[in-house]
């Protein structure tokens, strides 16, 4: 069994993470928050009493909202970073990574210290890692495209 991971295993990732991180940014979101649509005074939640067709459209709308709001966001976080990058600094990309990377370690190897300062959902910890492979990605291309 080999411990240190192959060059072409850290490729494969950094190529799925290009697909996985808008998803799972979203699924993070949805999975941690309650699952209603609020918006200063309004809010809309499913009504346990609706059935058939309006019971489904209400966790459709909730859900589509909810998903497009999670990658509004994570994509102005992600334009964010990048402008950081090449207006800033260039290490910025590299500390983001060092903070998710070891975000994700605590949090899958010693969850029960970090969730006594956090409520997370453990998906964040594992979400983090594809985030980290994905802005090593990022700069891989900034760099050869520049």
């Amino acid at each position: 069994m080999d411990v240190v991971p192959k060059i072409s295993d850290i490729k494969n990732l950094k190529d799925l993470s290009t697909v996985l991180v808008l998803p799972l940014l979203c699924a993070c979101y949805i999975y941690q928050t309650e699952f209603i649509l609020s918006l200063d005074g309004f809010s809309f939640s499913v009504d346990p009493d609706s059935s058939g067709f309006w019971y489904y459209f209400q966790i459709v709308v909730i859900f589509v909202g909810k998903t497009v709001w999670a990658a509004f966001f994570s994509s102005a976080l992600y334009m964010a970073v990048i402008y950081a990058y090449i207006y800033i600094h260039q290490s910025t990309i590299h500390l983001i990574v060092l903070i998710l990377l070891t975000f994700g370690f605590v949090g899958v190897f010693a969850t029960d210290r970090i969730n006594a300062y956090l409520s997370l959902a453990p998906l964040w910890y594992y979400t983090s890692f594809v985030v980290a492979f994905f802005l090593l990605s990022m700069v891989e291309q900034i760099e050869s495209d520049t």
